[in-house]
């Protein structure tokens, strides 16, 4: 498999940092982690730095010269540190990957064809 690949799956994104990629038969696994290290509060805009946990987030896409694609990205849950807000606890965004409540889809720049 071509090096580049998973750059050409998985568009710049600077905010976020492949660790792995996994191959078999039926299936290429990109595994990759966020690396902002603060996000924003989508009730109040509030920016945190106070990560709670990390969770592992699944995205999968059409299949990449001929096998399935999937992702696997490791997103954290912020506290907000606004004492007026409501949320105590919020999923940073990935807007530049999955749509909120997304499993399915992520943008890349190009399509591939089977080999």
């Amino acid at each position: 498999m071509d090096g580049d690949l998973p750059r050409e799956i998985l568009p710049e994104h600077p905010d976020v940092e492949i660790t792995k990629v996994s191959l078999n038969a039926e299936t290429v696994t990109i595994e990759a982690t966020v690396t902002t290290p603060a996000a924003e509060c989508p009730s109040c805009g509030h920016l945190s730095d106070r990560v709670h946990s990390r969770y592992i987030r699944r995205l999968k896409d059409q299949p990449c010269r001929g096998r399935k694609l999937l992702m696997l990205i490791t997103a954290r849950k912020f506290l907000c540190l606004n004492p007026k807000c409501f949320h105590k606890v919020f999923c940073e965004r990935l807007p530049s990957l999955a749509a909120k409540r997304a499993s399915m889809r992520f943008e890349r720049k190009t399509s591939f064809a089977k080999p």
